[in-house]
């Protein structure tokens, strides 16, 4: 029932392909819904263990399930003692084992793969599916993992989306490199026994492996890194290929509500597809931590998820964050649909595949069927929609595997039918009209979506049912009506695929223009796409830009239709820029910055607003690179009002926007999701700005937004000379409505 929860589960069900029945919705208090909450083994228990259990028995899927995956919005602690991760708790089946078996990292995994030792014996890679034909192992160990971590030093929901678009979208690397670090650092020391036969094993795959000392401060190509320092270094410019999983070796990567020792959400913000870390003092023991083999495991074609369980001794105190089914160098399947068959009373499917030992099993409606893997064609003779997914598989030890679906209609039933009415995007929050009918007079009509009940319709034909789009979620949904009809016989509709959207004010505001940085140059590139007014843009916004004396040079780069982009230079100290000077700025002000390649992890840039004076202002931003603030400065003092801790990238735009609630007090928005909130304080009629600290290079602001018209040589074209010029006189030309208003200004 968290709105982020439920908007990247959809993505990840739409973009994996998961069948509706095997996505499960939950109703956690809302104080178990951060990551840097902790929960009791009996609220466990109760909130989450056995009602997914109840919907699994209830849906047939108890023993076809062969791991659980969950989104964002989840506890990551069990408080025990010892206190277990939200995925050891779910590994052990809600049955932790001995104290002591946990503290010690001597409880051991059925599927961890070895060795255990220094050219000691190992288990070669294999599926996870082979794995669990053995009652035992099912019963020892449930695999699973979580798709994200937000909230306090967890990630923006808008990094864990990218990194799962790049996941699904991820192939065979060209010229990986992985990364194992070797120094005399006790966190490097656990796993560097295990570094040179995992890298003899990798080079046999043709995977490029480096062992330096440090870190490299440039890197591409990068598959992998273990390192085992307890924070890494954001400055550095790494490049990492869609699928990349890193980790750092140290005591409190997991451990979210404490701003002690690097965080794992740090390796998603800088690109890798999956990390790992521990909810609490590992006590140095490398069996509670990934194994140097994981990558071996990978580059033959497991999964994500089937590299950590093989490489993984005591997997309980870890917690496995990223997209579990990400596998790169998995060989692809070719499996096709032959055209459907379908006569009055039954529809015959085949599945086509040119390797004779591929096995198929078949789900209808969501339920296995009972025949034969090595047939190939299945026949439905029951009347109405079905739904019928086909997964095809080789016997190798690692799975070639593929999965087709199609959706039918057997003769012989009434047939229901849900459509939109309306065109264009769904805005969350809108009501959704949807009308439904069928032939015969019905009991009752039901709409679901996902696993709830969104709306219903009294007896007769059907009609319009008015859905709120805030119930269904964001994000690619689904929606179908079941109808009863008279004798007790339910008939089905045919699925209606529909996407919510995010609004797009004041959440959202404008569209970054696209803008390349020279690498080492440019540090910050910012979006100005606040400067709405209540009333339409008058002149007085183009006031001139107040800049230090040091800083009368300005950079002007290109202007184009969408706005007006320009480029100054950034001193060490505090710089207070004045934007916009009208009296009636608005509901919302904010732009966006980007960490760019010479980023430190030191540097400070927001949003100023309310500006009195450059040492009288209200921020919003990044403060000293380690999260997101608000804060007030008086006489050049700064104090931090409110704080999210969180992992800053290189190379990737955070839109920051600040807004007026209605009830009074200020929302701070860090990528259209709500971050902050600045209870009793005002969005007052002064100036408001870009505040920045020691960021050298250059800092570029851009207004995309169409309401202002930016600069103008011409009416049609919009455009300056890049170069750096003392002083020229600009046509400053502004829109009201219909009208336009002109003056001369002296671009500094």
């Amino acid at each position: 029932n968290d709105p982020v929860s439920v908007w990247i589960g959809h993505v990840y069900a739409a973009g994996r392909g998961v069948p509706p029945e095997r996505v499960i919705k939950l109703n956690l208090p809302a104080a178990f819904q951060r990551a840097d909450s902790t929960i009791t083994p009996e609220e466990f228990t109760s909130y989450i263990w056995n009602p997914v259990l109840q919907r699994l028995v209830e849906r047939g899927l108890s023993s076809t399930t062969l791991a659980w995956v969950y989104s964002t919005g989840f506890p990551t602690r069990i408080a025990m003692t010892p206190p277990l991760s939200l995925t050891g708790m779910t590994f052990v089946r809600n049955q932790p084992p001995e104290p002591d078996l946990v503290q010690s990292g001597r409880f051991f995994s059925p599927y961890f793969a070895g060795p255990m030792e220094k050219n000691g014996p190992k288990v070669e890679s294999v599926s996870l599916f082979w794995k669990m034909l053995d009652p035992e192992t099912v019963r020892k160990g449930l695999p699973n993992m979580m798709l994200g971590v937000t909230g306090p030093r967890g990630n923006i929901p808008a990094e864990i989306l990218e990194m799962l678009g790049k996941s699904m979208n991820a192939t065979v690397p060209k010229k990986p490199v992985v990364y194992y670090i070797v120094n005399e650092n006790k966190r490097s020391l656990i796993r560097q026994w295990q570094f040179a036969g995992a890298a003899k094993e990798l080079r046999q795959l043709g995977i490029t492996v480096s062992t330096p000392k440090y870190p490299p401060r440039k890197a591409h190509s990068v598959l992998g890194v273990m390192d085992g320092r307890i924070s890494p270094n954001p400055s550095f410019p790494w490049t990492f290929v869609p699928g990349a999983v890193a980790d750092h070796l140290t005591s409190f990567g997991a451990v979210f509500d404490k701003a002690r020792h690097g965080k794992l959400t740090y390796w998603i913000a800088k690109g890798a597809t999956s990390s790992s870390g521990t909810v609490t003092e590992p006590l140095a023991i490398w069996t509670k931590f990934p194994h140097a083999r994981f990558y071996a495991h990978y580059a033959r074609g497991c999964t994500v998820l089937e590299s950590y369980m093989q490489s993984i001794a005591c997997p309980l105190q870890v917690l496995l964050v990223g997209d579990p089914l990400v596998a790169p160098f998995a060989e692809p399947l070719s499996v096709t649909w032959r055209d459907e068959t379908t006569t009055e009373d039954v529809a015959v499917h085949t599945v086509h595949c040119k390797d004779s030992e591929v096995r198929v099993v078949f789900y209808l409606d969501g339920r296995i069927l009972p025949t034969d893997m090595m047939r190939r064609t299945v026949r439905v003779s029951a009347p109405g929609v079905h739904r019928l997914t086909a997964m095809a598989f080789t016997t190798n030890r690692v799975r070639r595997t593929a999965v087709l679906e199609r959706e039918f209609f057997v003769a012989g039933a009434q047939e229901l039918r849900v459509k939109r009415q309306g065109t264009g995007p769904i805005w969350e929050g809108e009501p959704l009209d949807l009308s439904v009918s069928v032939d015969t007079p019905a009991t009752s009509i039901l709409l679901e979506s996902w696993d709830q009940l969104v709306g219903s319709l009294p007896s007769g034909t059907g009609g319009t049912i008015q859905v709120n789009s805030a119930l269904l979620g964001r994000g690619p949904i689904w929606v179908r009506a079941t109808a009863e009809l008279e004798g007790g016989r339910k008939v089905k509709s045919r699925t209606l695929h529909l996407e919510v959207a995010v609004p797009p004010e004041p959440i959202i505001i404008g569209t970054p223009i696209p803008h390349r940085l020279d690498e080492g140059t440019d540090v910050w590139r910012g979006l100005v796409a606040g400067l709405l007014a209540d009333s339409p843009p008058k002149a007085s916004l183009f006031q001139r830009v107040e800049l230090p004396s040091e800083l009368q040079t300005m950079k002007l780069a290109t202007i184009n239709r969408e706005g007006r982009e320009f480029h100054w230079k950034v001193g060490e100290g505090w710089d207070v820029w004045q934007i916009a000077s009208t009296p009636d700025v608005g509901v919302t002000v904010g732009f966006s910055v980007t960490p760019g390649p010479r980023f430190t992890g030191n540097e400070s840039v927001g949003v100023a607003f309310n500006i009195k004076s450059k040492r009288r202002f209200d921020f919003f931003g990044l403060y000293h690179g380690w999260g997101w603030v608000f804060a007030t400065v008086r006489a050049g003092e700064w104090s931090v009002v409110s704080s999210l801790p969180q992992a800053v990238a290189q190379n990737r735009g955070y839109t920051l926007t600040v807004s007026r609630l209605p009830g009074g007090g200020l929302r701070g928005w860090i990528e259209g999701v709500c971050s902050l909130d600045w209870p009793n304080e005002s969005l007052e009629e002064e100036p408001f700005g870009v505040a920045a600290r020691q960021v050298p290079g250059t800092l570029l602001l851009s207004d995309p937004a169409s309401r202002i018209a930016g600069l103008s040589f011409e009416d049609d074209e919009w455009y300056l000379p890049r170069q750096e010029i003392p002083s020229v006189p600009m046509l400053i030309r502004v829109r009201q409505g219909s009208r336009w208003a002109q003056r001369e200004w002296n671009v500094p």
